[in-house]
């Protein structure tokens, strides 16, 4: 079982509260984009992740010296579902 899947299965065991995975390429960022897609996960506000990823791309682009970071947590939004939200960082 892979480190994302471990923590997944923490989250929605409710074992932990949240966790986060940074990307500092975009490249690495759209693995992150496909992993969310691929595990049906939605943007805390319910749009799905496809409406962001082009914006992602183009502030990392735009700001090399920000890393992407996106958190992963269960019952942020009023449904209580699994969402993730997205932060930047400094390297």
């Amino acid at each position: 079982m892979t480190n994302f899947d471990e923590k997944m299965k923490q989250l929605k065991e409710e074992s932990i509260a949240e966790f986060s995975l940074v990307a500092g390429t975009i490249e690495e960022a759209r693995e992150l984009i496909e992993l969310v897609k691929s595990n049906g996960i939605k943007w805390f506000s319910g749009e799905p992740i496809d409406h962001m990823s082009e914006y992602i791309y183009k502030k990392m682009q735009t700001y090399p010296e920000k890393r992407f970071v996106l958190n992963f947590r269960n019952g942020f939004n009023l449904k209580k579902q699994l969402t993730i939200f997205c932060t930047w960082e400094h390297r």
